[in-house]
């Protein structure tokens, strides 16, 4: 089984009514009606063409992407770094 890389969108609309056109890109799996947004996944390799057709949409306000992916979650120099202080320390 192949696995899809998704990456998460953050979607501000201005009414929540018009959530089924949302559903037709992507899996929403939040939404905050107090605050007017949506999270949902889309898949990575049409990142791009999703953002500009949901921007196109009348009832959204904006479209952010999530960088989570983008970022090193290694932490082996933070590490590094903890263990020469305590060295210096004792």
């Amino acid at each position: 089984m192949n696995e899809v890389k998704r990456r998460g969108l953050i979607v501000k609309v201005y009414s929540l009514r018009n959530l089924t056109g949302l559903k037709r890109f992507g899996h929403i799996y939040y939404t905050s009606k107090r605050m007017h947004y949506v999270a949902m996944y889309v898949n990575d390799e049409q990142i791009e063409s999703v953002m500009e057709k949901i921007n196109k949409l009348h009832f959204v306000r904006s479209v952010e992407m999530s960088y989570l992916p983008d970022i090193d979650m290694t932490f082996e120099h933070a590490l590094e770094k903890s263990l020469e202080k305590t060295e210096e320390l004792a």
